[in-house]
């Protein structure tokens, strides 16, 4: 049994390599990853640059950005926070009680992300995308917190713009999906 370590570079050092990579992503597509890995496939392609390799110096960044924002105190994004983790996956272990650990970090790390980007701060339903992430990757909540943040930053998701004020993405999108209607069927 490979051990955390031994899996990320294995999954490391299969995305680094171009024919292995394609063929993983074809099995992937057909089968869906092993359970075991898919955690870390996940992890890695978040943080991935244009070469597949992870930026160590970022993560430490973000490490220590994480450790400041959990300090922090923000009334307003720490009582809408805790309204929403209240209301999260109450059918789960994890998150039944709110003195629950899962609970804690769930807390935790919606209200890191909500204070790292300030422009659209913590938005509710953040709750249910990191309490998922908390459950896939063994309740790291560094994991948790570096895995969204990559996600939403990355330009080819779009999230980034989605939820600032003025909600640029959202009318962009609502835009196009009405140009694209009216170009397939301008009844």
């Amino acid at each position: 049994k490979l051990d955390m370590s031994s899996k990320e570079a294995l999954v490391q050092s299969i995305l680094c390599n171009r024919k292995a990579r394609k063929t993983i992503v074809d099995i992937a597509r057909r089968k869906g990853f092993m359970h075991a890995y898919r955690w870390q496939v996940w992890y890695a392609l978040s943080l991935a640059d244009a070469n597949f390799k992870s930026n160590e110096a970022l993560i430490n960044k973000r490490r220590g950005i994480y450790a400041r924002l959990v300090c922090l105190h923000n009334p307003e994004t720490e009582d809408v926070v805790h309204k929403d983790v209240s209301r999260t996956a109450k059918a789960r272990d994890l998150f039944k009680n709110t003195d629950d650990v899962g609970c804690a970090l769930l807390h935790k790390v919606c209200k890191a992300i909500g204070l790292f980007f300030p422009r659209s701060g913590y938005v509710q339903g953040m709750n249910f995308v990191a309490g998922f992430v908390l459950q896939m990757n063994g309740m790291d909540d560094f994991g948790a917190f570096n895995f969204i943040v990559s996600l939403w930053k990355q330009d080819k998701n779009l999230f980034f713009g989605m939820y600032e004020p003025g909600f640029p993405v959202a009318y962009f999108m609502a835009y196009a999906f009405e140009f694209l209607l009216k170009a397939s069927a301008p009844r």
